[in-house]
Formats: C-alpha cells, structure tokens, sequence
C-alpha cells in the first residue's frame, strides 16, 4: 500500500478512481483503476470506453457541464474483456483537473429489482378493483381470500426462486422482510 507519511495514499481505494485534464487524459489511476481497466501510460480516458459511449463521454464529462448527481452512465472495457456498465461521477477542480469515480454497476441486482417491481404491481393491479364492466358474477367473500391467497403464493413462489441470487448480493435482509409480510394474516391491507 502506498502510504505518505502517516496517511494512506488515494489511490489505495477500492474503487476506479482517474484524474484527468479537461480533454480526459490520464494523470492518475487508482490502484482498483489499474486491475480492472489496465489503462497504458499516457491514455485517454475515452480509451477505456465502448465506441458507443465516447460521444456522451465527451459531452458530459467535460469542464462546465456540471456535476451530475445521478453520475454519467457509460459502458467501459475491462481488462477480461466484457463491457461494463458504469456510472461516472465527475469532480473537476480550480487546477483544472478532474477526478472521474467510476462505480460499476450491478447488472444483476438491477435485474433481481426490476422482477420483485413487476411482481409488486402485478399483484398490486390485481388487487385493485376493475373499472370495466364484468359480467355479473357474484363472490362471496372467501372466493375472494382464496383468490388473494393463491396470488400471495405465486408471489411467494417467485421470491423464493429469487432467494439464491439475492442472498449473493446481501439482499437476504429485504427478501425475508418481504417473505414475513407476505406470509402474514390478515392481507386484509390489499
């Protein structure tokens, strides 16, 4: 670890951190920077980039364009070859340097988070009353719960084909909230 006097250099951080002039060539990479993108001596940041995200790059990551809050989302080139998606947050300083942070972002969490979304408002959708005109069919009001139970448990069936991938991204915590709430009587809240 590189360490300058009694503090640990910024470069030791565990994320993809480059400093760069205003026309993005490389000064500095951060150590985690270097294993996951190996950029060469005297690179462009634009280098480390798909094709298809240089034009956005040079637009959005300039001087003047402001600091985005939501970050730059942009696909780079790893050192093993897959694309990676993302997000570049960029901090430009009075010395006219810059810092880019680069987070990857997590393809599959996002997957995992989008399906638990439709499942939510699947259910959601289906608990809500129609506003178009059905045939009249007259329910009683356990044809109802048993109709709401076999939904819960479709719903609870889907989380649980979900368990293994969400364990792995430490999502267990929000699974089992969910998993308890929809195995708790009464559902009298849909």
């Amino acid at each position: 670890m590189k360490n300058t006097g009694d503090m640990l250099h910024w470069s030791t951080i565990p994320a993809a951190l480059f400093v760069v002039d205003a026309s993005l060539r490389l000064f500095e990479a951060s150590d985690a920077a270097i294993q996951l993108f190996a950029p060469g001596r005297d690179a462009s940041f634009l280098e480390l980039l798909d094709p298809g995200s240089v034009a956005k790059a040079r637009r959005l990551l300039v001087p003047g364009c402001g600091e985005p809050q939501q970050g730059v989302e942009l696909n780079m080139i790893s050192i093993q070859g897959p694309t990676l998606l993302v997000d570049v947050y960029p901090r430009w300083h009075s010395d006219g340097l810059g810092w880019l942070f680069c987070g990857v972002k997590n393809a599959e969490l996002e997957r995992i988070e989008l399906r638990i979304g439709r499942m939510t408002n699947l259910l959601r959708e289906e608990a809500l009353p129609s506003r178009t005109v059905r045939p009249l069919h007259i329910r009683t009001p356990s044809d109802e719960t048993g109709q709401l139970r076999s939904r819960i448990d479709v719903a609870l069936e889907l989380l649980e084909m979900l368990r293994p991938d969400l364990i792995e991204l430490g999502k267990d915590d929000f699974l089992n909230v969910v998993l308890a709430q929809l195995r708790s009587e009464p559902h009298q809240e849909f």
